[in-house]
């Protein structure tokens, strides 16, 4: 089959019309009951740098995702606008987090028609609305999401460049890399692209290839470096060195790291699309762009198997871009080969595995938008977005047993500002004219210093096992309501003075 033009790859007639009913596919999976998990301890604090940035720009460090959580903050700048437009804070955030993804649904369609044309890319397309990986973290006001947006575009230039060597396209691989950079602690790992770029080429490329992603090379090492430098970046430093907490042996802990991408492949990206996926490899071995699909998906995933890390499934949403594209490579490539040489019966195994697809995701999908604490979901994510002390459920329980017990009057909230609960607070009931927080050292909390200069009604709560250390009797506190997290694992306390 004759390979795709590279200037190609934009829709063009009745592709528009496919790739618009695509995006409403996309949509129809993001938008409904996008308030259904509650706050994420992460998603806390970028929705916070947003609001913060978005309330005030000309007067809020750009950088104060950077300062404060040791976060790069290009998320935190897409999002802010919206934050200011929408009361709801976290709606905004994960609204941006979705509109965010729809982009990264263009580049996949891209990346995919430039494989192997249409049909590549609408395969491509489809598989990448519907993949339950995508739908639970574009739903999420979290960075995974954009980055993989951004990896979906690297990859397009980085088959660019391997294919047809041009300085225009370095630097588009170049303002990948930049992006990537600004968007989490792991991107710099999109650094790997411009050398599968040089190891994909065709021989009589390579030379040329190796010069242009230096080019790409440099521009993302400058945006790191200048990261560092600037006086945030110290926060930056903090962070990393923070995550590399994993110090079990190394055979316990690759194996560890590696049941966690077991789990995550096998339920978000489901068996059949793993399935066509090894197709896509067996296919086209050869063909520069699926070399680097390829190489790509290895190394945005294996190296989390060896690093001291803490390794959530979230961490992998990057490298699933290329396997979804290997797998309607693969979807693609098997229909039109089979049909040709063993006939119908093949032919029709294709479109009956392409629909099992269907089935599988659609039904994970529905679980994720309707009851996500009944979903499939990997060991590591059920404990931070539904049963650990991450998950908002037990914070947010508490705020409404507040705000019923307060029956519409002001009152003060009163916290630790570590998160949980600090930023959540901030977030949920920021803008709530009726609630007026406060945060102090509640290791130290005293009832005069507690009452003093606040309105209304008072009062207090407390998370465990995380959070500050609270002496109840000492404070002059009751107990008004205990919300125990999923596990059994602490959970929040609620108190008011005693009179």
């Amino acid at each position: 089959m004759k390979r795709p033009d590279n200037a190609r790859v934009l829709p063009n007639g009745r592709e528009w019309t496919v790739l618009m009913l695509l995006g409403l596919l996309y949509f129809a999976l993001r938008l409904p009951n996008l308030m259904i998990l509650p706050i994420f301890y992460d998603e806390a604090h970028y929705t916070l740098s947003a609001v913060l940035i978005g309330d005030a720009p000309l007067r809020t460090d750009p950088f104060v995702e950077v300062a404060y959580w040791g976060v790069p903050p290009l998320f935190t700048w897409l999002a802010a606008p919206l934050t200011r437009l929408i009361s709801d804070p976290l709606l905004a955030a994960r609204l941006a987090s979705t509109i965010i993804g729809l982009a990264g649904l263009a580049g996949v369609w891209f990346c995919g028609k430039s494989l192997g044309g249409r049909a590549t890319a609408m395969v491509a397309a489809t598989l990448f609305a519907i993949s339950p990986f995508m739908v639970m973290y574009q739903r999420m006001a979290l960075v995974d999401g954009l980055l993989a947006t951004v990896g979906a575009f690297a990859l397009l230039a980085t088959i660019s460049l391997a294919r047809s060597p041009a300085r225009r396209t370095a630097l588009w691989l170049g303002v990948c890399m930049t992006m990537a950079v600004l968007t989490k602690i792991t991107g710099p790992m999109v650094l790997l692209l411009p050398v599968i770029a040089v190891w994909a080429a065709p021989r009589d490329r390579r030379r040329q290839v190796y010069r242009l992603s230096l080019l790409a090379i440099a521009m993302g090492l400058i945006m790191a470096a200048i990261l560092l430098i600037i006086p945030e970046g110290a926060s930056l430093v903090a962070v990393t060195q923070q995550q590399q907490r994993f110090s079990a042996p190394f055979i316990e802990r690759t194996l560890t790291q590696g049941s966690i991408i077991a789990q995550a492949l096998w339920l978000y990206l489901t068996p059949p699309v793993l399935i066509l996926t090894v197709l896509g490899l067996r296919r086209v071995r050869h063909e520069p762009g699926t070399r680097v699909l390829a190489a790509w998906a290895i190394l945005s995933t294996a190296p989390f198997m060896l690093v001291h890390l803490n390794l959530n499934p979230r961490y992998l949403l990057p490298g699933m871009v290329p396997l979804i594209l290997l797998a309607a490579r693969g979807a693609v490539e098997s229909y039109r080969s089979m049909a040709v040489g063993r006939g119908r019966p093949w032919k029709l195994g294709t479109v009956a595995a392409l629909l099992l697809v269907l089935v599988t995701n659609g039904s994970a999908d529905e679980r994720l938008l309707t009851n996500p604490a009944h979903a499939a979901l990997p060991a590591a994510d059920r404990a931070q977005y539904i049963t650990g002390w991450p998950s908002g459920y037990a914070v947010t329980e508490a705020l409404r047993a507040a705000k019923r017990l307060a029956h519409g009057r002001v009152f003060t909230l009163m916290s630790s500002i570590q998160n949980p609960p600090g930023d959540e607070l901030m977030v949920l009931a920021g803008r709530d004219p009726r609630v007026h927080l406060a945060f102090g050292d509640l290791s130290w909390l005293t009832k005069p210093a507690m009452l003093a200069g606040h309105p209304g009604v008072m009062y207090v709560i407390a998370t465990r096992p995380q959070g500050q250390r609270l002496d109840a009797r000492r404070a002059g506190l009751r107990l008004l309501l205990h919300v125990p997290n999923g596990d059994g694992n602490g959970g929040v306390d609620l108190y008011r003075p005693i009179s």
